[in-house]
């Protein structure tokens, strides 16, 4: 829980995700490569002022790419990627302020994307909105999970990452819904048959106002994958959105 001065910077914080989200949104064009875009995201970060948590800037893009953390460019000596139509540019955003950190994860279409994309994209949002009507004082972090898992199961998609988590990660929840799509692909050996022992921590965990949950979906059909999601903080009465330009995707045809 958090104390009034903590929800104060974690406010400032989200508003300035919102403005790097912005940034990343204008730098989006065929024919920029990641480095630009990256480059563009943490500059306006910085200009308010603000910090990165590790990993700082996760940042890929692709039609067909789910891998999830830095860019390979800033690990391996090789040039950063240029984006082309047809691309989802997907970046997860660690802004810090005051040590109080507001985490989105910003996904932008350069249109067009082809239609298991925009499967992938109605699934997540559907999976948000479940988090948004779950969220109340009283729950556990188990009855929110469940509720965004369900629109998963029922399409068919997957998820790489966490569906929701604490900002200080006291709690979290994978779903192993209908990976079995993923036997014989690239990503077999990482996440077929994960143990379902490390897919929750703290499940029991009882909301209460002024808790702070990043809530992230991403849904996957195969080697695409869609994530969207952002910081609320937990009220008296429900729930209170700190982000919303990263709740959806994006799409820009320019």
């Amino acid at each position: 829980m958090k104390s009034d001065e903590e929800i104060a910077l974690i406010r400032f914080a989200a508003g300035v995700s919102e403005q790097a989200c912005l940034a990343m949104i204008d730098a989006c064009r065929p024919g920029v490569s990641e480095a630009e875009v990256y480059a563009a995201i943490l500059h306006e970060i910085h200009r308010w002022g603000c910090d990165t948590r590790y990993p700082f800037l996760s940042l890929q893009s692709g039609p067909d790419n789910i891998s999830w953390g830095a860019p390979r460019w800033t690990l391996r000596a090789e040039p950063p990627r240029v984006l082309q139509r047809g691309d989802l540019v997907q970046a997860e955003i660690h802004t810090l302020y005051g040590g109080q950190e507001s985490q989105v994860q910003m996904c932008v279409a350069l249109d067009p994307v082809d239609e298991e994309i925009r499967a992938c994209e109605d699934v997540a949002r559907q999976c948000y909105e479940a988090g948004l009507a779950a969220i109340r004082p009283g729950i556990v972090f188990t009855d929110l999970f469940s509720a965004m898992e369900r629109p998963l199961t029922q399409s068919g998609c997957w998820s790489k990452t966490p569906l929701a988590h604490t900002v200080n990660y006291g709690a979290w929840g994978f779903t192993a819904a209908n990976r079995e799509q993923l036997i014989n692909t690239r990503e077999e050996a990482l996440e077929v048959g994960l143990d379902p022992n490390v897919l929750m921590l703290n499940g029991d965990m009882e909301l209460k106002e002024g808790m702070v949950l990043e809530l992230e979906p991403n849904a996957c059909l195969g080697m695409k994958r869609v994530n969207i999601g952002g910081i609320v903080l937990v009220t008296a009465s429900g729930v209170e959105e700190l982000n919303k330009i990263s709740t959806c995707v994006y799409h820009t045809g320019s």
